[in-house]
């Protein structure tokens, strides 16, 4: 049995979407913050966009797709005005299709205004895009849901030039006592669907093995900034391990140890 994204989406409140909105720009912060080249001239593609919250703040390039297995996501997008019955993309595409706006695809929705398009797919099989047919290829919050990350990521690493990677670092003592208390599992009823549990060095292992060199890396802990909900007991645990970090001058040590938290990562 699979996670049922589309029922993922459709029970999600209006107060999970303004979280969603805020996170997602603190996201995209740090992953453009990793990119040095100038993107007016370059394509980016996201996979498992979702609502596309994150691929929304990337502004300056000149395409912008987003793909998702999950219609439902797809039609929270912000820019999709109205609801739409698009059906799983099947017709190849190269990089004439992208520069060319996919002007001859229908199951495409297309925003030229915002220079997206949005389409359906299932990035764990083999994708319709060309080999090398995009610029940058980002995953964000998406390695740690899929059932085999490394067919992902050789996927990945077949149909784009440079990589952008956020993954949670959830291998660490507290969070792992958190989710034995409440029972929680890394499976497939994860209540977000979570499926692997990494720490830094078992992800630059999982990059390595799909050959796809780190070129800059940015770790940042959980912090109140990142956390849902308002528990101050979580805060001030969060709070005392973050201080601790900063009086021993660690370089998060604490954090990666202790609590957790997310790295952000440029490959080529």
């Amino acid at each position: 049995m699979d996670f049922d994204y589309n029922k993922y989406y459709k029970n999600k409140t209006k107060d999970f979407y303004k979280y969603e909105k805020k996170i997602a720009f603190w996201k995209a912060k740090h992953l453009l913050s990793l990119i040095n080249d100038t993107t007016n001239d370059k394509s980016i593609i996201e996979i498992g966009t979702g609502n596309g919250e994150v691929l929304n703040n990337f502004t300056n390039f000149k395409v912008k797709i987003g793909t998702d297995i999950s219609s439902e996501a797809i039609k929270r997008n912000v820019y999709v005005k109205e609801s739409k019955n698009i059906k799983i993309i099947d017709k190849h595409i190269n990089r004439n299709d992208i520069n060319n706006s996919f002007i001859s695809f229908k199951n495409v929705i297309k925003i030229p205004k915002e220079k997206l398009f949005l389409l359906i797919f299932d990035a764990q099989k083999k994708t319709v895009f060309d080999n090398k047919s995009v610029d940058y290829v980002l995953a964000c919050d998406i390695l740690e849901h899929v059932k085999d990350p490394n067919q992902l990521l050789r996927e990945i690493s077949r149909i784009g030039n440079k990589f952008l990677f956020k993954i949670p670092i959830e291998n660490c003592l507290l969070t792992k006592l958190s989710l034995k208390i409440n029972n929680i599992k890394y499976e497939i009823n994860h209540p977000s669907g979570h499926i692997h549990c990494w720490n830094l060095k078992q992800i630059h292992q999982l990059l390595k093995n799909n050959n796809i060199k780190i070129k800059k890396e940015k770790f940042i802990p959980i912090n109140n900034e990142t956390i849902e909900g308002n528990s101050i007991f979580k805060k001030i645990i969060i709070n005392t391990i973050l201080t601790l970090d900063k009086i021993t001058m660690s370089h998060n040590m604490f954090s990666k140890w202790l609590l957790g938290g997310n790295v952000f990562i440029l490959g080529e």
